[in-house]
């Protein structure tokens, strides 16, 4: 159907009567015009992904080879035994008289919803240096199994030392420009010892915050490379 739904759009038809009024060859012809308008589009844009298509004898869901293959591909599960009927809630859409799919449902502009994305911050020790290197992630369940992070070589990085709060008085290294996003870790006052290149930091190693992946010596396995937030 998304193909259908632009032609709508671009036709200014909201209902199926509109599209029998106007003629369905015509809307045919919209639909059709539709599929092939973004065909050099993509191509450009498969290339550049340095991905192989071959786009001379591609195929698309409005050739007539195409439905009969699908038709065939149903028959044969059918008769198979395969194929059975049940009932699913599905969306509907009262202009096109049709169920949505998930894909078609998120085709308009409006569908979407800004919401604050919950996250979790943390400190993990350093093994040879009496300091905490901060990150934050949206999948704290990960945590457990992090073995590493990730610096950027050219980024900008601070050591600071917060004078309130839970890391009062110890020194935290977090990228420079994420300070404002742990402005509730830090607390009001805080310190700042020293700025350094992430490149500086590659190789340093931190003790995990669960020793799952320990030595038989309890040391670490897990390399630092630091974060620019995420592990």
């Amino acid at each position: 159907l998304p193909a259908e739904l632009e032609a709508q759009k671009e036709l200014g038809i909201e209902s199926v009567d509109q599209i029998e009024q106007m003629g369905i060859a015509k809307f045919n012809d919209a639909c059709r015009a539709s599929v092939l308008k973004y065909t050099n589009e993509w191509r450009a844009y498969v290339h550049r992904q340095a991905r192989w298509v071959d786009f001379d004898h591609g195929y698309k869901t409005l050739n007539i080879p195409y439905m009969e293959s699908v038709m065939w591909a149903f028959k044969t599960l059918y008769n198979k035994g395969l194929a059975y009927q049940g009932y699913r809630v599905l969306p509907y859409c009262p202009k096109d008289r049709t169920p949505l799919s998930a894909h078609e449902l998120r085709m308009d502009a409006d569908v979407y919803q800004d919401r604050q994305d919950m996250s979790l911050a943390v400190a993990v020790k350093l093994c040879n240096e009496d300091a905490y290197v901060v990150f934050w992630t949206t999948t704290p369940w990960t945590v457990p199994s992090n073995l590493a992070m990730v610096v950027g070589a050219d980024i900008d990085y601070v050591e600071v030392q917060p004078t309130e709060g839970a890391f009062a008085g110890k020194k935290l290294y977090l990228a420079k420009d994420l300070l404002g996003s742990f402005a509730k870790e830090l607390g009001e006052g805080y310190e700042t010892v020293r700025e350094l290149k992430g490149a500086q930091m590659a190789g340093w190693r931190y003790w995990p915050v669960f020793p799952y992946f320990a030595d038989e010596n309890g040391n670490p396995k897990g390399r630092h490379s630091r974060p620019r937030g995420v592990p």
